[in-house]
């Protein structure tokens, strides 16, 4: 009886949440929308990731649609930089804070990685949408999952785009945003 009550008291869930979301969404059912700006200084093939990243989430079966705005006070900030000290090609800051209502957050692709000059870089145009895709995961509210190699929200682009080839969310990353939205 006691293994039992164990098996069925863990936490099935393979997606891993923050535990913030975005303000006046729905919480169940669908859709969340959330407009993304693009900063006008993005690297054009950072831009194609984004973009193909924004509609990667939108073809899937999560609760959310991705719009784009013009919008300078957007919340909203998608932009690139280069940045050789650090191990990240891409990251997401939610603002205030990881576990409550967020207001906003910057997105940032890293060209060192992604650039077609860079010594280390030179992503290919299907790995730059998985960091993109993957960063926009990030930003509905999404934690890392290294459980799984092959979903979107797996840590590691080796792991996630070298091994698996994943540029789109998967039913599990899908499964967590519908967690939320």
């Amino acid at each position: 009886m006691l293994l039992a009550v164990l098996i069925f008291s863990h936490n099935a869930f393979a997606y891993n949440l923050f535990g913030g979301r975005w303000p006046n969404q729905p919480h169940r059912g669908c859709c969340a929308q959330l407009s993304l700006y693009y900063s006008s200084g993005l690297k054009s093939y950072d831009k194609t990731g984004w973009q193909n990243g924004q509609n990667a989430w939108n073809a899937s079966s999560a609760n959310i649609v991705y719009l784009t705005t013009t919008d300078t006070s957007n919340p909203i900030y998608l932009q690139d930089g280069y940045y050789n000290n650090v191990s990240w090609d891409g990251v997401t800051y939610l603002y205030p804070c990881n576990s409550c209502t967020y207001s906003t957050a910057n997105v940032v692709m890293n060209w060192y990685f992604t650039g077609r000059y860079s010594s280390v870089g030179s992503y290919s145009t299907g790995e730059i949408q998985s960091v993109a895709a993957h960063e926009l995961g990030h930003l509905l509210g999404l934690a890392h999952n290294n459980l799984s190699s092959c979903v979107l929200m797996n840590g590691f682009t080796d792991q996630r785009w070298v091994q698996c080839q994943i540029k789109t969310p998967q039913s599990d990353d899908a499964n967590g945003v519908n967690a939320l939205y």
